[in-house]
C-alpha cells in the first residue's frame, strides 16, 4: 500500500496533481503512463478534499511493526525483514522534479504570531503555536502539534501521541511513537525515548538516557543509563540510582575500563579475583601441618562468594548460555554488555543484544544498535550511526554521513552535514534539513519544514538551495522557496508565498493563496478569474517603475479635447483608423490616410 504519493504535471488542468509513486509523467505529452498519473491524482484529490473537512479523520500512531517506507538502501534484490525498517515515500532524484505543483483548495497556514493552524496537514510557529493533529509539527513558545503525525520542537512543546516526537524545552510527547529529547524531556510510554536533561520515559519501549533519566512505570522495555539513572525493573538495564528516593547522582555505577571494586557493591574485576586465586594457589602447598591457616583460607573464599554474589545483582543479561553469542570487546578501555554485543576499538561501548560499536570511542545504546563511524552514536533499536561524528536517536533512524544526524523513529541523514528530525524524515542532500513527518529535503543544502498530509504528501524540499515550509509544501526548483500549505515553487529561481500559491516559471513570483505565476520573471497576485487590487503603490519615478492611478489620470487629462466613437451597439463591428505613409494622419471611424503627409479625419474619410 502506497503510503507517499508523487505529484505530476497535468497539462489539461494546468496543475500539479497527487498520483501514486509507481507513476512517473514524461514532460508534458498525453502517454498512457501520465494518463494513469492523472487518473490516480483525481481520485487522492477527491479523497483529501473530505479528509480535510475536520481533524477527526487523522490516523493512529504506529503499529508493533515498522512503517511502511517507499525507499530506503538495499540493490532491490532484498527479502523484506519481519524487523526489518520501513521503506520511504520517495526515491532520490535530480533535484528537478515535475514542473508544477498544487493548485488545489484547503486550510491557510497562520507561519506565526499567535499561531494555532488546527490540523489537516498543519504546521505553526510561535507565540500560543498548537496545530493540533493530522499532518502537525509545531515549532515554538507554547507550541503543542496533538496528534496524528505530531512533531513539535520549542519552548513549551509537548506533541501528545499520534507518531509524536516533541524536542525542547518543557518537551513531553506522552507515548505512541514518542522521542522528546531536551530539557524537561519526559516521552511517557510505547515506543518512547526521551535523551537529555529531565530526561523520564515512563516505559513501554522505554530508553530515557542522561541527566535525570527515570524509565519506571513497571518499566517494560526499560534501559536508564546516565547520571540520575534508575528503570527500577522489567526488562532493566540501568548503571545508576540504586540509592532510593530523592537521590540524584550515581548510587552505583562502575562498569567502564573496570576499576577494581571498592566498596561491597562495586563489581570484581578479573584482576582481584586472579589475585585471590593466586593466594589459594600458594595456601594449598602449606595446607599440610597447616590446619589452622585452611581455616583462615576458607574465610577468604566465603568472602570472594559474597563480593561475586553482590556484584551479580546489579548486572544481568541472557543468551544462548552456550557460548555462541558472548559479548566480546578489543580496544582500550572497551566495553561490551549484552547478548552478542561488540565493542571494537578504544574507547567503544555496546549496551544491548546484537549492539555494535567497531570505530574508535563510538557508542552503541539498544538491541542491534550499530555505531561504526569514529565517535558516533545510535542509540535505539536498530539504529545506524554510520558516518564519523554522526548520530542516530530512534529505532530504525540511520545516520550515514560525516556529521549527519538522525533524530525519530526511522528518520534518515544520508549526506555530510544533513540533519533530520521526525518520523521518517529524510534529509538526503550535503548539509539539507528535514524537520517533521516524513519531511523530504533531497537537493543540496535544501531545507524542508513540516508535516506530511494525512501521512500521503511529504512537505519536499527537491531542489538545490531550495526552501519548503508548510504542510505538504514543494520547492522542485533550484534556488526556489515555497512557503505555506500546498504551495508550490517549480522553477528555477520561483517564489510561492501563500496557500496553495504555484510559481511554475524560472524567476516566477506567486504572492497570496491560489495566485498563479507562469511566465517566466513575472509577479502574480491572484489566478484567472481570481485577480487582485495592488494598493498603496507610490508613484513610479523610473522607466521601469510601476504606475499607479493618480499618474495614469494625471498623464490622460487632456484627452478630454479629443473624443472618438465607433459602433455602440456593436463594437466588434468597428474598422478602426488606418494610416499607411511617412507623416500621415488618420483620426475617426473608418478614416484612411494613404500616402506621405496624407491627412484624414471623421468617420470614413
Amino acid at each position: 500500500m502506497n503510503r507517499i504519493y508523487t505529484r505530476i504535471w497535468n497539462q489539461s488542468t494546468g496543475q500539479v496533481a497527487v498520483a501514486s509513486e509507481h507513476v512517473r509523467a514524461r514532460g508534458k505529452g498525453k502517454g498512457a503512463r501520465l494518463l494513469q498519473a492523472v487518473v490516480m491524482a483525481t481520485a487522492l484529490t477527491v479523497s483529501a478534499g473530505a479528509l480535510a473537512q475536520g481533524p477527526g479523520a487523522g490516523k493512529g500512531g504506529p503499529q508493533s511493526g515498522p512503517p511502511p517506507h517507499a525507499h530506503g538502501p538495499g540493490n532491490g534484490n532484498d527479502k523484506p525483514d519481519p524487523k526489518g525498517p520501513p521503506p520511504h515515500a520517495h526515491e532520490p532524484g535530480n533535484g528537478k522534479p515535475d514542473p508544477q505543483g498544487p493548485k488545489g483548495p484547503a486550510e491557510a497556514v497562520n507561519p506565526c504570531g499567535t499561531a494555532s493552524a488546527t490540523g489537516t496537514a498543519a504546521l505553526a510557529c510561535g507565540d500560543g503555536a498548537v496545530a493540533s493533529g493530522a499532518g502537525s509539527t509545531a515549532i515554538g513558545n507554547a507550541a503543542s502539534a496533538t496528534h496524528t503525525s505530531s512533531t513539535a520542537v520549542g519552548n513549551n512543546a509537548r506533541a501528545l501521541q499520534g507518531n509524536a516526537t516533541a524536542a525542547g524545552s518543557n518537551a513531553l510527547a506522552s507515548g505512541t511513537a514518542s522521542t522528546a529529547l531536551g530539557s524537561s524531556t519526559q516521552a511517557l510510554g510505547l515506543r518512547s525515548t526521551a535523551v537529555g536533561q529531565g530526561a523520564q520515559a515512563h516505559s513501554e519501549g522505554a530508553v530515557a538516557m542522561g541527566f535525570n533519566a527515570y524509565v519506571a512505570p513497571a518499566a517494560t522495555g526499560s534501559v536508564a543509563l546516565g547520571y540520575g539513572a534508575r528503570a527500577t525493573e522489567a526488562g532493566v538495564f540501568s548503571v545508576g540510582n540504586g540509592g532510593g528516593a530523592g537521590t540524584i547522582g550515581p548510587a552505583t555505577r562502575r562498569i567502564v575500563n573496570v576499576s577494581d571494586g571498592i566498596a561491597a557493591s562495586d563489581a570484581a574485576t578479573v584482576g582481584q579475583v586472579n589475585a585471590v586465586a593466586d593466594s589459594v594457589g600458594e595456601l594449598a602447598g602449606t595446607v599440610e601441618g597447616l590446619a589452622g591457616d585452611v581455616q583462615d583460607l576458607a574465610g577468604t573464599v566465603d568472602e570472594v562468594a559474597e563480593v561475586a554474589e553482590h556484584t551479580d545483582r546489579y548486572f544481568k543479561a541472557n543468551g544462548a548460555d552456550d557460548g555462541s553469542d558472548d559479548a566480546s570487546v578489543d580496544g582500550e578501555g572497551a566495553i561490551a554488555a549484552g547478548a552478542g554485543a561488540v565493542a571494537e576499538g578504544d574507547g567503544t561501548a555496546a549496551f544491548g543484544a546484537g549492539a555494535q560499536a567497531v570505530a574508535p570511542y563510538a557508542t552503541a545504546l539498544g538491541s542491534e544498535a550499530n555505531a561504526s563511524g569514529v565517535q558516533a552514536t545510535a542509540t535505539g533499536f536498530r539504529s545506524s550511526a554510520e558516518g564519523n561524528g554522526s548520530a542516530a536517536y530512534g529505532g530504525y533512524s540511520l545516520a550515514s554521513g560525516f556529521g549527519t544526524s538522525a533524530l525519530g523513529y526511522g528518520a534518515e541523514a544520508l549526506l555530510e552535514g544533513a540533519t533530520a528530525v521526525g518520523f521518517g524524515a529524510f534529509a538526503g542532500g550535503y548539509d539539507s534539513v528535514a524537520v517533521g513527518e516524513y519531511a523530504i529535503a533531497s537537493g543540496e543544502n535544501a531545507v524542508a519544514v513540516g508535516g506530511a498530509f494525512f501521512g500521503l504528501l511529504p512537505t519536499e524540499a527537491a531542489g538545490d538551495y531550495s526552501t519548503a515550509v508548510g504542510g505538504a509544501a514543494y520547492a522542485g526548483g533550484y534556488n526556489s522557496t515555497a512557503l505555506g500549505n500546498f504551495s508550490a515553487a517549480v522553477g528555477e529561481d520561483s517564489l510561492a508565498l501563500g496557500s496553495d500559491a504555484t510559481a511554475v516559471a524560472d524567476g516566477s513570483v506567486a504572492l497570496g493563496q491560489g495566485s498563479y505565476a507562469d511566465r517566466a520573471n513575472t509577479v502574480s497576485v491572484g489566478d484567472a478569474g481570481a485577480e487582485r487590487q495592488i494598493t498603496n503603490v507610490a508613484a513610479g519615478t523610473e522607466a521601469t517603475d510601476a504606475v499607479n492611478l493618480a499618474q495614469l489620470e494625471d498623464a490622460t487629462a487632456s484627452n478630454r479635447y479629443f473624443q472618438a466613437t465607433g459602433d455602440d451597439e456593436d463594437p466588434g463591428d468597428d474598422i478602426g483608423a488606418y494610416a499607411e505613409g511617412a507623416y500621415a494622419t488618420a483620426s475617426g471611424e473608418a478614416a484612411n490616410a494613404f500616402g506621405q503627409g496624407a491627412s484624414a479625419y471623421g468617420s470614413g474619410a
